[in-house]
């Protein structure tokens, strides 16, 4: 699907995004966020949370660093990108004394316009199937970032498993969909959520894009019956500053 029905697709449904996705995902979703946010050692200072939508990572991975980075959200949906910052408003006033700041910030991650070497730490979480061009973003993203650095994708993932795939598809076509629609009144969104999770590649062939693309593959891991990934990856400057490579892709 091309950027402006993705964008248009995004936009329709930001004001109830959250909550949807909380239903829809019977609540599994927050235990991803948990795995995920646990890859985040809360050092890092220049973050950018690509394909932010709504915040929600952002917010939680800003957490993480005590609020004390600079972390940049970037999506190509405004709607999305007005929830993200009434919730920047809300915490803001919550918190008076605050070290760090998010920004968050239209733009398409195949251009960012920022410059060589700059961030500690990119996410992208529930993003990436959405791109066409996955290689030149991922080169994109390892070109702005510092030699040293990470990227932490999370993506779902299509289960290989035959005996299961009856009941995932089940569910995709006949709950996800039909609650989605009911949710936000826009059934061709979550058709294009659907479909988005049936074509994006396998792990192992999601990683020889991230290795082609540059990065070093540091660790991948699967969660509830292989249906989410979390890949780790590094800009590593001379192939030994970087921890041990591990695969675990066969834990549920």
């Amino acid at each position: 699907m091309g950027k402006k029905k993705v964008k248009k697709i995004f936009n329709n449904i930001s004001v109830k995004y959250d909550v949807t996705n909380a239903i829809i995902s019977l609540g599994i979703e927050k235990y991803w966020r948990f795995r995920f946010n646990s890859f985040i050692n809360g050092r890092e200072k220049i973050i950018m949370d690509a394909c932010c939508g709504t915040g929600t990572s952002s917010f939680e991975i800003w957490e993480k660093t005590k609020r004390n980075s600079l972390l940049y959200g970037l999506d190509i949906s405004e709607e999305m990108l007005k929830v993200a910052r009434g919730k920047l408003n809300k915490i803001k006033n919550k918190h008076k004394k605050i070290e760090g700041e998010i920004l968050f910030k239209k733009a398409d991650i195949e251009n960012t316009g920022f410059p060589d070497n700059y961030f500690d730490l990119i996410t992208i979480i529930f993003g990436i199937r959405n791109i066409n061009n996955r290689q030149k973003v991922l080169k994109e993203l390892r070109r702005i970032s510092k030699k040293g650095a990470r990227l932490l994708c999370m993506e779902f993932n299509y289960p290989p498993i035959k005996l299961f795939r009856r009941f995932y598809n089940f569910y995709l076509d006949r709950i996800l969909i039909k609650f989605g629609s009911i949710m936000t009144k826009n059934k061709d969104a979550y058709i294009h959520l659907v479909k988005s999770i049936k074509d994006f590649p396998q792990p192992l062939t999601f990683k020889k894009l991230l290795e082609n693309s540059g990065w070093k593959v540091v660790s991948i891991n699967t969660y509830t019956l292989k249906t989410c990934v979390i890949y780790e990856a590094g800009k590593n400057k001379n192939n030994n500053n970087l921890k041990k490579t591990y695969f675990n892709i066969e834990k549920p």
